[in-house]
């Protein structure tokens, strides 16, 4: 209870400090200077609070990365406020009293780019809570960063040899990269922040290919890299030499020179007998050339093949043929000779014929022989 004085029109003030739950008649007495006395009676009830505290709905926001002068600007009213937590992606940066002017500004200058999660929560003396969340896009406008790149702006290769071609970059928001070769697609991928992208040279023609790679975020931005990668083919087809040959004429068997050749292009050949040209053609980059050398005559002959490929480059290989004549056997040789007064003839015998002759004049002797018994 309490008492005091008091003057016409005078507003009086109680303060009730903290009551148990409950209900309470809180009364006045007024008296004045004559004597006459005016009451009047409050019921109050003290009951638990379950009243949440009031926050304002703010909405959620979206700008370029490095603007200014971005906010968050809460405002909240509660009769028994208590403390505040202040959230960004789920993890607490803050956890304080209640403000006393009953708002909250959270400044949203430096964010890096993509998708920020604000969320504030209040909190009263009975533990009745109250929150909101702002979502914050903020807007990447930064190109990617290429930090690893080949220095070289023209690069010359033989055909076939493996390039090692590599490429870093780092970006806020990664997302693809595209490999062009003479502006047509050679492969999209996926890109993460810092890996490297390698290239060998699979796919490269001969002669110029103008090879570049672009990195492409996630909003849009990209950066390039471009350089020539020249394809040259200096490689002479690989070209077998086989063995001389020699063998005796009109021979039975047939007799050939075959040469194999391999490259990675196709192209033309000639076969030189001599330094004639005999035969000539097409080949397709791998295979067999042949050429017949059966039906030729006694002598010594020189078969060279010379092959050449698409980019002109050149290979030979020269077989020696050498055609004996046959000895094995020999024809029937005769001789005559001629006198003014008779003509002798010598023909050769062979051993068939000499048996016979001999047999012939065995049974001519044995004859006489019997015949010269009987007269005796």
């Amino acid at each position: 209870s309490s008492y005091g004085s008091w003057m016409n029109n005078q507003t009086i003030n109680y303060t009730i400090g903290s009551l148990p739950i409950g209900t309470y008649n809180i009364t006045i007495l007024l008296n004045n200077s004559i004597g006459e006395t005016i009451i009047d009676t409050v019921i109050l009830t003290v009951d638990i609070d379950t009243i949440k505290p009031i926050l304002s709905n703010e909405a959620d926001q979206s700008f370029l990365e490095y603007s200014t002068n971005q906010t968050i600007h809460w405002t909240f009213f509660d009769n028994n406020p208590s403390t505040y937590q202040l959230l960004l992606n789920n993890s607490l940066l803050k956890d304080e009293a209640w403000p006393a002017n009953n708002s909250l500004v959270v400044p949203l200058d430096g964010l890096g780019p993509g998708l920020h999660n604000y969320t504030l929560i209040l909190y009263d003396i009975r533990g009745n809570s109250q929150n909101d969340t702002v979502l914050v896009f903020v807007i990447d406008n930064t190109v990617p960063t290429i930090s690893n790149f080949p220095l070289e702006l023209n690069l010359t290769i033989e055909y076939g040899q493996t390039l090692n071609l590599t490429w870093q970059a780092y970006d806020y928001s990664p997302s693809n990269y595209t490999i062009y070769i003479d502006n047509s697609v050679f492969i999209t991928d996926v890109w993460i922040n810092n890996s490297l992208i390698n290239f060998t040279g699979i796919g490269l023609k001969l002669g110029n290919n103008n090879v570049s790679i672009v990195f492409t975020d996630f909003f849009g931005n990209s950066a390039s890299h471009q350089l020539l990668v020249i394809v040259e083919d200096t490689t002479p087809p690989i070209l077998s030499s086989p063995d001389d040959l020699s063998f005796t004429v009109n021979n039975l068997v047939p007799f050939e020179i075959t040469w194999f050749v391999l490259d990675d292009f196709n192209g033309t050949y000639s076969i030189l007998r001599d330094g004639v040209i005999v035969q000539s053609g097409l080949w397709d980059g791998s295979g067999y050339i042949t050429r017949e050398v059966t039906h030729l005559d006694v002598g010594s002959y020189n078969f060279t093949l010379i092959v050449g490929d698409f980019s002109g480059n050149m290979n030979s290989d020269m077989v020696v043929v050498d055609i004996r004549a046959d000895t094995t056997t020999q024809p029937p040789v005769s001789s005559q000779t001629t006198t003014s007064d008779q003509t002798s003839t010598t023909t050769q015998i062979t051993s068939v014929q000499l048996w016979v002759l001999l047999i012939g004049i065995a049974a001519i002797a044995f004859r006489k022989n019997a015949q010269s018994r009987k007269l005796q």
